[in-house]
């Protein structure tokens, strides 16, 4: 589909793009401050502004703040790609600009306007993998559309956050698991994150009407908490959960989930059954610490796996527990000339993550274990890895406040990417 005929047009989109990047700049030079090698917000100016010492209820205090912040979107008014180009050195930086949609709203079309606007990462509203459901909710994709999609994504160099919806009419317990489980199963799909949405019923929607006539009955709390412990058996290392539940408040619900917490359902379930995830979330550094994980020497461990019809290289930093310090995706894509920066000789680096960049109070970190230096490793070890398969050039889909980072290893901005010539004496 065409983004001109089912959306918003292009010159809202640019503006709205254009917004978000004015309104970061324009923080971190209003509030933002250096003092010791540190940016820090200044509260005097912050408090100033915002009037935080009045009465947050006084009408007049609103109307005011509202012409300050509408006065300060006004002034000085570029366009998006000029603020794009501010946000590479400003105090406030964008590490990433996420974009949510349908697969058949993630075509190649569509994967061009979002690098225009620096996009790194799609959020995917995926469902299901059963095509009777996808037509029984009028999704108006099909799976098809998914695994094509999935590919033009990668082979961009765009992150995937799958969305999965459990319980949806025409559905069953069954579809939903072996949904979540081929997810992974198929190397057609193989996102790299995953948040997944229990069907809930809201008053003002058809599936309520459904539901007031007996015709539909949602999942419950115990069932989806069964279903997705089950399904965590079958998640790869590469995948990190981002959510199991929508935050919607319970009293807005009328059906479905009945709990807030439905994470902690699923963490009880799977200590029932002897199920331990390996998923990224939960072998993260600072979350293995608060759990009283003593850390381990750390090394580098390279899993690879083929997807969307392309070869992933999962690089992570890890200890002799699993414990995750950080980790790189690369990618050799399945087809190139979808832009005209990644040719056959391109090989992709989607996402690097380092955690860990702090201690918990009170512990003190051997120097040995600290966050320094990996991300610098793990794209030694990248570069490796491409140049052993004969690939020439590397290119990085980055955030535009990370790109100052890739520059300091030898990469510059070519299009959309952060670009390495391979071949050239200038490594890292």
């Amino acid at each position: 589909m065409d983004f001109l005929e089912n959306s918003l047009d292009k010159e809202y989109r640019d503006e709205f793009v254009n917004f978000i990047y004015k309104a970061v700049n324009d923080f971190g030079d209003l509030f933002i401050i250096e003092k010791d090698n540190l940016k820090i917000i200044d509260y005097d100016s912050f408090n100033s502004f915002f009037e935080v010492k009045k009465d947050f209820t006084d009408f007049k205090r609103v109307e005011d703040l509202k012409n300050k912040v509408l006065n300060l979107k006004l002034k000085n008014i570029k366009d998006f790609k000029y603020e794009i180009k501010r946000n590479e050195k400003a105090k406030i930086r964008s590490i990433g600009l996420t974009i949510e949609t349908k697969p058949d709203w993630a075509m190649k079309e569509h994967c061009l306007e979002a690098l225009e606007y620096a996009c790194t990462r799609f959020e995917v509203g995926v469902q299901t993998l059963d095509e009777n459901c996808l037509r029984k909710t009028n999704r108006g994709h099909s799976l098809d559309d998914t695994k094509k999609a999935f590919a033009i994504m990668k082979d961009m160099c765009f992150k995937i956050n799958a969305h999965m919806m459990l319980g949806l009419p025409a559905s069953n317990l069954k579809i939903d698991e072996d949904s979540l489980i081929n997810l992974f199963e198929d190397e057609n799909y193989r996102p790299d994150m995953l948040k997944i949405y229990p069907c809930l019923v809201v008053v003002g929607t058809p599936l309520y009407k459904m539901w007031e006539l007996g015709l539909f009955k949602p999942i419950d709390t115990k069932l989806a908490a069964q279903i997705i412990a089950r399904a965590y058996r079958y998640f790869p290392k590469y995948l990190r959960v981002m959510r199991v539940q929508r935050d919607i408040p319970t009293n807005l619900v009328n059906g479905g989930i009945e709990n807030s917490n439905l994470r902690e359902f699923v963490d009880k379930e799977m200590l029932k059954e002897g199920i331990e995830s390996k998923d990224i979330r939960a072998r993260e550094v600072g979350l293995r610490q608060i759990k009283g994980y003593k850390l381990k020497d750390f090394k580098l461990n390279v899993e690879k796996y083929n997807s969307s019809g392309g070869l992933d290289y999962f690089i992570e930093a890890i200890d002799e527990n699993d414990t995750l310090l950080g980790f790189i995706r690369l990618r050799f894509p399945g087809s190139f000339g979808l832009i005209s920066q990644i040719d056959e000789k391109t090989a992709l680096i989607r996402e690097l993550h380092i955690y860990g960049q702090t201690a918990i109070v009170g512990e003190k970190i051997s120097e040995k274990l600290q966050h320094r230096g990996w991300g610098k490793k793990l794209l030694e070890k990248a570069e490796e890895i491409a140049k052993e398969n004969s690939y020439t050039k590397m290119a990085i889909i980055s955030g535009v406040g990370v790109r100052e980072y890739y520059r300091k290893f030898g990469y510059d901005l070519d299009g959309p990417y952060m670009m390495k010539n391979l071949s050239s004496k200038n490594s890292i």
